[in-house]
């Protein structure tokens, strides 16, 4: 798809397919936790993951809408590499420093899109966009990408300059047990492998 963006204002901007792009709001919330349950597992995100965006700059939401329905979104999260090693294990935390010396990362959590609107460019233009938001912010941004044949999102991210660096077998096991979420594969508890995918600014 050929993406022309045009600034309207701060928080929303319109490309080709008519799509709206804009920072979260919270009247959007319900609808996300939908959109976010079907694809990645009934509890995998919370309420508070979004009400974040709200009260922490370093929590970002985006998200696509098409008539005013919500068609997709993308979380991130901005923080200074010190607080890489703690909130990641350390395979993670090492590979993304072997090659540069980075302060400020940003992990980018997920990006979803409704399944009757997937392949038709919004994962993509979510990704794009957001990296166009955040990128002057960090010297880094990662993801840990399920690794699944359905899941495009591994080829959007190479077509945007990650790199695939780490496999991790049963990446979310401990999680879905602790917090009880039900991956649609797996069930609880998940068994997927993650990919890290590492692109630096």
């Amino acid at each position: 798809m050929s993406l022309h963006i045009f600034a309207l204002n701060p928080a929303l901007y319109i490309f080709q397919s008519l799509t709206d792009i804009l920072k979260y709001r919270p009247e959007y919330k319900v609808e996300l936790l939908d959109i976010s349950a079907e694809a990645l597992g009934q509890g995998y995100v919370s309420e508070t993951e979004f009400d974040r965006c709200l009260e922490n700059n370093n929590h970002i939401c985006f998200i696509a809408l098409k008539n005013s329905m919500v068609v997709g979104y993308t979380l991130l999260e901005i923080f200074d590499v010190s607080e890489l090693k703690t909130a990641f294990n350390f395979d993670i935390y090492d590979t993304i420093l072997s090659e540069r010396d980075v302060k400020q990362v940003c992990y980018r959590k997920h990006t979803v899109v409704r399944k009757e609107f997937r392949n038709h460019g919004t994962g993509k233009a979510l990704v794009r966009f957001s990296h166009r938001q955040i990128k002057a912010q960090v010297d880094c941004i990662f993801s840990l990408v399920w690794k699944n044949e359905s899941n495009i999102m591994i080829k959007i991210l190479e077509k945007e300059g990650f790199n695939q660096k780490l496999t991790l077998p049963d990446y979310w096991r401990e999680s879905s047990l602790e917090r009880k979420f039900s991956c649609p594969l797996c069930g609880i508890p998940c068994h997927c492998e993650a990919v890290l995918m590492v692109r630096y600014c």
